[in-house]
């Protein structure tokens, strides 16, 4: 995500079914990640998992989330998408409808495509793949790695709140 010229890149390791993660991407770090994005100071590669498994969403809505966030990404609309996903979680986790009726509140990213990869979870793949990616670094979530360096869970709490991330990117220009 975002400009792949950016001179710092940010992984983040996240589960959107953890309250804390939820927290991390619409009150703390997110937000300020999303504007170093739009100014290009940053590129962003998401590893979604389901850390809790799908003992959490048992009817597998955690994967359906990470499946719909890669279909919005072949669409353009991956940062909003994500937003709203995070912000609007429900305890009984997410349906196909639920996804697609969210999907309905972005201009441009409900269409026939975007509604197939939803309903047939065309991105298993994707999945796997990321399940292997969190697999090989074995990060808590979530968790932030710039350019290659895991941040320890203190320096990574000091980054929260507004302004923060961004001055840390900053010094390391």
């Amino acid at each position: 995500m975002g400009d792949p010229k950016a001179p710092t890149t940010i992984r983040v390791y996240e589960d959107l079914a953890i309250g804390i993660c939820r927290e991390f991407e619409t009150t703390e770090i997110g937000p300020d990640l999303r504007e170093l994005m739009l100014a290009r100071t940053v590129k962003t590669e998401y590893v979604f998992v389901s850390v809790l498994g799908e003992s959490r969403w048992s009817d597998g809505s955690a994967l359906k989330v990470i499946n719909a966030l890669r279909a919005a990404l072949e669409l353009d609309h991956f940062a909003e998408f994500h937003k709203l996903v995070a912000e609007n979680y429900t305890k009984g986790g997410y349906t196909d409808a639920s996804l697609l009726r969210l999907a309905s509140c972005i201009p441009g990213l409900r269409n026939a495509a975007f509604e197939k990869a939803v309903e047939t979870m065309a991105y298993e793949d994707f999945l796997a793949a990321a399940e292997h990616t969190y697999d090989e670094a074995d990060p808590d979530v979530p968790t932030l790695a710039i350019n290659g360096k895991v941040l320890p869970t203190l320096r990574q709490s000091s980054l929260y709140g507004k302004g923060r991330l961004s001055a840390y990117v900053n010094d390391l220009s």
